[in-house]
């Protein structure tokens, strides 16, 4: 019995791990079929922001600001849609720095990746309201705080906050009726999961 349990256990563990990689190729497929659209200029400066938050650059992103706003769409670890940046991931790049507040201004995200880095500080509040998100990886870094109220992801079907430094109540996400993994483990939370 004790065998059985462990194994299912496991089991489960590799699903959460394979259900974003899945999400993103199941995306992938269907944004590949389109010609890349150019980035607007509200994606542009959400992910210039992000980057200036960040010690370094990201890995094949210009370091300055440049003239080529169609070119973002063709960064590394971003993925444009119809609707503009659909997608940021970018996990296990060895980035350091604070997850800037301008990228809640990427409207059309669905999925943020940025798991097995170095980032630091809180979540901004905004990006726990982005109503489109449906996977919010963030696992393995150094982030901190309480992750509060202000968590209103309705298409969240990934969320996957563990292994950092967050504190406070668990986080609960109403009305996110697709959710199929919720990963708070190595944390400070305290009280029930809702």
């Amino acid at each position: 019995e004790a065998r059985h349990g462990a194994g299912r256990g496991r089991l489960v563990a590799v699903a959460a791990l394979l259900l974003p990689v899945v999400v993103l190729l199941s995306w992938c497929r269907g944004v590949a079929a389109q010609p890349t659209p150019p980035c607007g200029d509200g994606d542009l400066a959400a992910l210039r922001g992000f980057s200036a938050g960040l010690d370094a650059p990201v890995d094949g992103w210009p370091a300055v600001a440049d003239d080529d706003e169609d070119g973002c769409c063709a960064w590394p670890g971003v993925v444009c849609g119809r609707p503009g940046v659909v997608g940021v991931v970018l996990p296990n790049q060895t980035l350091r720095g604070e997850v800037a507040a301008s990228l809640a201004g990427l409207t059309a995200l669905r999925m943020l990746n940025l798991s097995g880095n170095a980032l630091r500080g809180a979540l901004p509040p905004g990006l726990l309201r982005l109503r489109r998100l449906e996977v919010l990886d963030v696992s393995s870094n150094a982030l901190a705080g309480a992750i509060g109220p202000e968590l209103e992801l309705p298409a969240a079907r990934v969320f996957n906050v563990s292994y950092n430094a967050f504190n406070g109540s668990h986080p609960v996400l109403p009305g996110a009726v697709n959710l199929m993994a919720y990963d708070a483990s190595g944390n400070g939370f305290e009280g029930p999961v809702d």
